[in-house]
């Protein structure tokens, strides 16, 4: 049998998506799963990993497989992202020790902030090493059982290989512990955290092979015994290469249950062994927690007895709200603030709610308050870009793409087959020597649907509301932290 399909896997916050491609791009099957966030108490954010992860990829695969109706023996590779960082802890059986703490889990404020003044590091409290540190603090148990963390694609890969794992730009955004140049963990450094360096994982380049299928995982997934898997990266990376956002000065701006903008400095092929998110070479120009999580907490949450209402239902009736929302601002900090500034303390806002406005008010402010987060976070980053392509589950909205380009004042590219998942099923073939490069898929797999120009009158009006925006964000930041000391984030509550 001979190498005819390559298979790309994307775990994220709300769900998982796989497809399965030829070697000309041709998406031969694709099956999206969804899994919820959750949430113990206010701050916090878990996923199982055995249900959740592993659940949507044998779920992922088997679907996938029945749909292309091919033989598994034919898939050349297998590439696997996810949300980063995370800490999920495994025991000397493989199994986890408690539930993955994700990357937007503000938990670890304390263990955080110690860190930073102990070892002049400038750690969020996404980091894996401020949650480690409160696991042993917290829950010495499960500390101790503890044989090793990983992240969410490398969990998976470790159930499809039966090899522990990460790759070295996961590894760099661990929390500080990372050597770059030798791309070796700083065990020292450990060691004066009060951790142990024996719970970090086996590192490789994301291009590497960590494993091969074994005989139990192709029994459980229905794919053939032997075929490689490679390390793979985190889901902005993969998202990047997936949207076709592959040269200096071109920008993703991610619409997904967190949303992201990113550009690359250097052609992200050169960079693709790692390390490259963290090594500076691709940008954060914007990391929003709470993206694409604002329309289905307000779906969910807000509108409880009619939350089944499409969000389709949804868009008509902010479509016909007029930009601005007739005077409603948001701030969008439901899980915190991660750019500009990191503070996890922060929370959501609404600022000019009368009983003229309706829920459809609401809700167009709801998506007009994560264009003012990215904006916000972008003139900040001052780095220019000339070409923005929207990808994640938000883009598939015009409203949405449009609210977002008249706010920013840059146009915006829509390819609705960019994914994640298509950028992993790529990226095992380029690890395993199928592509040169980065250009066939950018040139031939991909195709810009749609661009949304700049509605001129829509973007002074939003200027106006944006210079009011960074002023409430300002002006509020000290009622945060009152606000957090009476809330209490964690169980241990003050009487």
């Amino acid at each position: 049998m001979g190498a005819r399909f390559l298979l790309g896997i994307d775990t994220g916050t709300s769900g998982s998506k796989g497809v399965l491609v030829d070697l000309t791009g041709r998406v031969l099957a694709s099956h999206t799963t969804k899994h919820t966030l959750i949430q113990p108490y206010p701050g916090w954010a878990e996923h199982d990993p055995e249900t959740q992860w592993w659940g949507d990829l044998i779920a992922i695969v088997r679907h996938v497989l029945k749909e292309a109706a091919v033989d598994p023996r034919n898939i050349g590779g297998v590439s696997l992202s996810g949300l980063v960082p995370n800490l999920c802890p495994i025991d000397a059986r493989g199994r986890p020790v408690r539930r993955a703490i994700i990357y937007r889990d503000n938990r670890a404020i304390n263990e955080s902030r110690e860190i930073n003044q102990r070892f002049n590091l400038a750690l969020g409290t996404d980091a894996v090493t401020p949650k480690l540190l409160w696991l042993k603090r917290h829950e010495p148990e499960n500390y101790r059982q503890t044989l090793v963390v990983l992240n969410a694609h490398s969990y998976l890969a470790y159930k499809l290989t039966g090899n522990l794992s990460t790759d070295c730009d996961t590894a760099n955004i661990f929390g500080g512990i990372f050597d770059t140049v030798n791309l070796t963990w700083r065990t020292d450094l450990v060691k004066a955290m009060g951790l142990d360096p024996g719970k970090l994982p086996p590192v490789f380049r994301p291009t590497e092979v960590v494993g091969r299928v074994t005989p139990e995982a192709a029994w459980v997934t229905g794919l053939a015994p032997g075929i490689p898997v490679v390390a793979g990266n985190g889901d902005s990376f993969m998202s990047l290469l997936g949207a076709g956002v592959v040269e200096p000065g071109e920008a993703m701006i991610y619409f997904g249950t967190a949303g992201t903008m990113l550009t690359c400095l250097t052609p992200l092929e050169k960079i693709a062994a790692g390390p490259a998110i963290s090594s500076g070479q691709v940008q954060f120009l914007a990391n929003i927690l709470t993206g694409g999580e604002l329309t289905r907490w307000f779906r969910e949450q807000v509108l409880l007895p009619s939350g089944s209402l499409d969000f389709t239902v949804l868009e008509n009736m902010a479509q016909n709200i007029p930009p601005g929302s007739e005077g409603l601002i948001i701030l969008p900090h439901l899980m915190g603030e991660r750019t500009p500034v990191n503070n996890p303390l922060a929370r959501g806002v609404i600022l000019g709610l009368t009983t003229a406005h309706s829920g459809a008010h609401l809700y167009r402010a709801l998506l007009e308050s994560f264009g003012y987060a990215l904006r916000d976070s972008y003139e900040q980053a001052n780095i220019p870009v000339k070409r923005v392509v929207a990808t994640g589950g938000g883009a598939t909205s015009p409203l949405w793409r449009q609210i977002v380009t008249d706010i920013l004042g840059l146009p915006l590219e829509y390819v609705p087959r960019g994914d994640a998942a298509l950028g992993n099923a790529y990226f095992a073939g380029f690890a395993l020597g199928y592509f040169p490069d980065f250009k066939d898929l950018k040139n031939k797999w991909l195709q810009v649907d749609d661009i949304t120009f700049v509605n001129d009158a829509n973007h002074r009006l939003y200027n106006r509301y944006f210079t009011l925006y960074r002023e409430l964000n300002t002006m509020i930041k000290p009622a945060f932290s009152q606000l957090a000391r009476l809330g209490e984030i964690g169980p241990e509550r003050e009487e």
